[in-house]
């Protein structure tokens, strides 16, 4: 996941050379998380709050650009198909064009669409003929996302902005699997379940508020500085 925030930063980041000026926005704040899983087992409800980090970048005064969202979860709510999973992190990351309306100097519209990567952590533990068993589950999904919000600025460099998040995951990939020790040496490992759920679908409505800041640069000019 770091990886992909830091080649998402070098992408928006390093096209500044290719322009005459840039104009970015990083914020960072509160988000809940509203998740609706779909599947030929049934459905279920994840309630997730945590904190975003989230930015746009615009070139030339234009008014499109890049942005990026990226969502750290902690579920907290889980109603539906009777799960006895418990939900530990949630980590979610959109990433495309982004755009902006002005309504005013300090009132802005922001929005953006782009491709989406969920990853979700779950485990619990069960008591099987006097061993304690770990069951662990993973998940990743894959989908299209979308980003909304008003930004306020307070100050030329700080900012609030509010919004939400939607997206719909198509794509699904995932791993159960379980392990308990029956000595102190040894450790049996066996996979339950390595592959895509069928009929997957999860909607995800994702509001938060932040506190930003605005940046802004000149292109860098090859060569030596002119006498």
């Amino acid at each position: 996941m770091k990886k992909v925030i830091f080649f998402a930063l070098v992408a928006v980041m390093g096209a500044n050379p290719l322009f005459a000026q840039q104009e970015s926005w990083i914020s960072m704040g509160f988000e809940f998380g509203n998740s609706f899983e779909y599947t030929d087992g049934g459905n279920t409800y994840i309630g997730a709050p945590g904190f975003n980090i989230s930015g746009y970048s615009f070139y030339d005064k234009k008014d499109a650009g890049f942005f990026f969202h990226y969502s750290f979860l902690f579920p907290v709510l889980i109603n539906g198909d009777g799960s006895i999973y418990d939900y530990d992190l949630q980590w979610e990351f959109i990433i495309g064009p982004g755009f902006r309306y002005n309504f005013n100097e300090n009132l802005k519209l922001q929005f953006g669409i782009g491709i989406d990567w969920m990853f979700i952590l779950a485990s619990y533990n069960q008591n099987i003929l006097g061993n304690l068993t770990y069951f662990a589950k993973d998940a990743s999904n894959f989908g299209i996302g979308a980003d909304i919000g008003i930004k306020y600025d307070i100050t030329d460099y700080f900012y609030i902005n509010a919004g939400l998040t939607v997206s719909y995951m198509f794509h699904n990939y995932t791993s159960i699997s379980s392990s308990y020790s029956p000595t102190n040496y040894e450790t049996i490992l066996t996979q339950i379940f390595d592959g895509n759920i069928k009929g997957y679908g999860m909607l995800g409505i994702k509001p938060y508020i932040c506190i930003g800041f605005n940046n802004y640069s000149e292109k860098a000019v090859w060569g030596k500085p002119k006498n």
